[in-house]
């Protein structure tokens, strides 16, 4: 398991450090919401104006823009001696608001990673002769990012849909580059100043475990490596799902309907029903419609089962992880999957960590 360490520890002596514009800050408290990786990250950090360098006056927060913010959390091994090598970057981001509460004597910040810089900048320009690899190595140049980019080969052109829609309507930057990453079964992300564009990864078999257990004659009380824990399921998924795809493709002048269907394991119950969902996508080749049902259908059926849990914070977890559920004794106890990860550190409350994950129940079976 990842976290083979307890995650309440005794010896725990959190650190934290937030830089603004290269400048270490003093700080009351910070939270950083990691996504998956077709969303931004975000952060939300507070600052007293007392105890600051000379430069950081009330003036300044009102006046500069950009501020670039970089939150770092960790573990040093010496608590009262350390820098920001000691600790991990939770964080790279810019400032979308600045708040001032003079009566507090507080400033709020809060933001996006860099993602945000492909997400406010907008696009017609036609690509057709570049590969997905090559136009997200121009785009990070374009935004001054460095990348971390795995060769493809085929040209865009030979995307239809995306010549005929994406490049003829204004859309972000990052519609495309999560466009073309869908197209090449890649993952895109932006992680520090770097764009990541490569292929999905694999599924760990290695899981970050949670683990609970009811009262029995050893305890008068449930056990739990966490603090809090939460399930949820949804009925109306647990039905079968179906996925109709229609679209009428006009430069081979047809139209078609592609379907993907995850089936409940019934197990001899009662027939739950069937849940539909249609969707039309115009100039689509058969093989991307099918492709679009299928990706509609796990999206879509992902989030049968939810979960949320409250745990002391480690710098462990990733949305990459995957999360095993053991000891409820129910449906429950499977794999999930992140979708958030949020880390907050308070002078006064300390390093915590919420985590919502989903998966479908282990009861279906989605054909892809």
């Amino acid at each position: 398991m990842l976290n083979e360490v307890p995650a309440v520890s005794f010896g725990r002596q959190p650190r934290g450090m937030v830089v603004i514009n290269e400048v270490p800050v003093s700080w009351i408290s910070f939270e950083v919401t990691n996504n998956n990786h077709y969303q931004a990250d975000t952060f939300r950090v507070e600052l007293p104006i007392s105890g600051q360098d000379d430069s950081l006056t009330p003036h300044y927060w009102a006046s500069t823009s950009p501020l670039l913010i970089e939150i770092f959390a960790g573990f040093p091994n010496d608590p009262d001696n350390y820098s920001n090598t000691d600790l991990k970057s939770l964080i790279l981001g810019e400032a979308d608001e600045v708040e001032y509460d003079p009566e507090r004597s507080l400033i709020v910040l809060s933001g996006r990673n860099l993602v945000a810089r492909f997400i406010d900048n907008k696009t017609t320009e036609g690509f057709d002769n570049l590969t997905a690899s090559q136009i997200a190595q121009k785009l990070a140049s374009r935004r001054n990012l460095k990348s971390f980019v795995i060769t493809t080969s085929t040209k865009v052109g030979k995307f239809y849909a995306i010549t005929q829609t994406l490049t003829t309507n204004q859309h972000t930057e990052w519609d495309l580059l999560t466009f073309l990453a869908n197209q090449e079964q890649f993952s895109v992300f932006v992680k520090g100043d770097t764009l990541y564009f490569q292929p999905l990864p694999e599924p760990s078999d290695n899981p970050y475990l949670l683990e609970w257990q009811a009262p029995d004659t050893t305890s008068a009380y449930p056990r739990y490596n966490g603090m809090a824990l939460k399930l949820s399921r949804s009925l109306t998924l647990a039905k079968d799902v179906i996925v109709k795809v229609h679209s009428w493709n006009s430069k081979q002048k047809k139209g078609f309907t592609k379907t993907a269907r995850s089936i409940r394991n019934k197990k001899g119950k009662r027939d739950p029903g069937v849940q539909q969902y249609s969707y039309i996508f115009p100039n689509l080749t058969a093989e991307q419609a099918l492709q679009k049902a299928q990706q509609l259908l796990k999206d879509i059926t992902a989030h049968e089962v939810r979960l949320y849990a409250e745990l002391p914070a480690d710098n462990i977890l990733t949305v990459d992880n995957i999360i095993q559920l053991k000891g409820t004794a129910t449906g429950f106890d499977q794999i999930f999957y992140p979708d958030a990860i949020t880390r907050r550190m308070s002078l006064d409350e300390g390093y915590k960590m919420t985590i919502t994950a989903k998966n479908h129940s282990t009861e279906s079976t989605v054909l892809v």
